[in-house]
């Protein structure tokens, strides 16, 4: 049947299934499984994020099938990543650790566009029972561009340029909402960390509005 293909590589042959939600072939399983970072950490020193963890590096297949899910909108490769996350072994403990889960904000200019947000869907997919999603602030909601290609001088200047009266709003929205769920451990969830700046950003902000919560971050994948 043509539809039986690996969602990495199209090929149809020694096809085996990940969750019975997708079918990889031999060769990419075994490419994914050496991609897989196990329960590696990236260490930020404490508060208010204390450390990243991150399942898998930015490299071949999993570059590859982030590109074809975000810009292309390739839902068989979307579909795929977050069953990845769902099978990885580290996995279980932090979404246990953790009273919510927060997608750090993606850019305006990617929405525009139409980009689907992977971070997003992974908290969607992980979120069950007790545990909720909640927004990041809304002010981060509104980068034109993507934090990670901004130079040091550009950053700092998009916090300028951000209206106090609306950043005040965003974080007293971000306080109460916390506040009423009772959060004390929160996870922040993206697709790819390169610096850690966004995390970091988001973290911050999260701390201005409720400075009780502890805050650790999953990253789908490391560059």
């Amino acid at each position: 049947m043509l539809w039986r293909v690996c969602v990495g590589c199209f090929s149809q042959r020694d096809l085996v299934s990940v969750l019975g939600t997708s079918l990889l072939c031999r060769l990419c399983s075994d490419e994914l499984a050496e991609l897989r970072c196990g329960a590696a950490q990236i260490s930020l020193g404490g508060p208010p994020l204390i450390d990243i963890t991150a399942l898998y590096r930015y490299q071949g297949l999993i570059r590859r099938l982030i590109i074809r899910a975000k810009v292309g909108g390739d839902l068989p490769a979307l579909r795929l990543l977050v069953t990845l996350v769902q099978v990885h072994p580290t996995r279980p403990a932090l979404t246990a650790w953790s009273h919510v889960l927060m997608p750090c904000a993606s850019s305006l200019w990617g929405r525009v566009r139409g980009r689907i947000d992977i971070a997003s869907q992974i908290c969607k997919e992980q979120a069950h029972g007790p545990l909720q999603v909640v927004t990041a602030p809304l002010h981060l909601h509104w980068r034109w561009r993507k934090h990670a290609l901004l130079g040091r001088h550009q950053r700092n200047r998009g916090e300028q340029d951000m209206p106090e009266w609306f950043k005040g709003l965003s974080l007293r929205h971000c306080t109460r909402t916390l506040a009423e769920a009772k959060v004390e451990a929160l996870l922040l969830v993206d697709d790819v960390v390169t610096s850690g700046d966004t995390m970091r950003r988001t973290a911050a902000a999260v701390h201005a509005a409720a400075p009780w919560t502890f805050i650790r971050g999953l990253a789908l994948a490391v560059s």
